[in-house]
């Protein structure tokens, strides 16, 4: 029997939205050990690929790598939902510090993407945001500003993402800074601003982790009441208010 993928990603978000980092592994893990007894890959494959983002997010590398070698060892055949799942993947690699190696699989993602026509939705973008921040650490930064460009202009135009926007406008700013062209990156920094405040409500756990990847990022570059402000807000998300 299938396991319930759509009302596990419901819960898990709810956890996560509150930061109940426990509840939401325990989670995880129970699904995974229904999903092999009940011999169902495909949705075991759902639940290693949440764990692949929830590990990487609470930076458990071992337990994050045990996640995508299984995860790896069900993806034989080729299926358009492997491109996602691959952006996962690639993404946690390079957070453990292996961009070449996270290079590689964003490939694999950006084939699928092309090869079954998903160039135009938001998943493509989310790959562009974090394909951009791998080749900027690559050293690759014309290519890196080009991707989160697409990424912006594939946001804008579905109408959707005002704080993936944002991520998308600070991690050009970083890519600016590191290449030496300063002058783009308070324009930079206050679009993505006001992306942040156009975020139309409710605003839930994504809003909140988005909000507490741009903070830093606000504060290193100088603009510490907007960064302390984000943060106030993603705290009190976290904390329910």
């Amino acid at each position: 029997m299938p396991i319930p993928v759509n009302r596990i990603t419901e819960k898990l978000d709810g956890y996560l939205s509150h930061n109940d980092t426990r509840a939401a592994e325990d989670l995880l893990l129970y699904w995974e050990n229904e999903a092999v007894k009940e011999g169902d890959n495909r949705g075991l494959l759902s639940v290693l690929n949440e764990q692949i983002g929830f590990y990487r997010r609470n930076r458990d590398i071992e337990k994050g790598q045990r996640a995508i070698s299984t995860a790896l060892n069900l993806m034989k055949d080729e299926e358009p939902s492997f491109a996602v799942i691959y952006v996962n993947i690639a993404t946690t690699v390079k957070s453990y510090g292996d961009d070449r190696l996270a290079l590689e699989f964003f490939n694999r993602a950006k084939r699928l993407f092309e090869k079954y026509e998903m160039t135009e939705n938001y998943e493509y973008a989310a790959f562009l945001n974090n394909l951009g921040t791998c080749l900027s650490d690559l050293g690759r930064f014309k290519e890196a500003c080009d991707s989160f460009d697409k990424a912006v202009d594939i946001l804008k135009k579905r109408g959707c993402g005002n704080c993936q926007i944002a991520v998308s406008y600070v991690n050009k700013a970083h890519v600016l800074d590191r290449s030496g062209e300063k002058d783009g990156i308070e324009g930079l920094l206050d679009l993505a601003w006001e992306e942040l405040n156009n975020e139309p409500f409710p605003r839930g756990g994504e809003y909140a982790f988005a909000v507490s990847k741009c903070a830093p990022s606000f504060e290193y570059f100088g603009r510490v009441t907007e960064a302390k402000a984000l943060m106030e807000v993603a705290d009190e998300i976290y904390q329910g208010s």
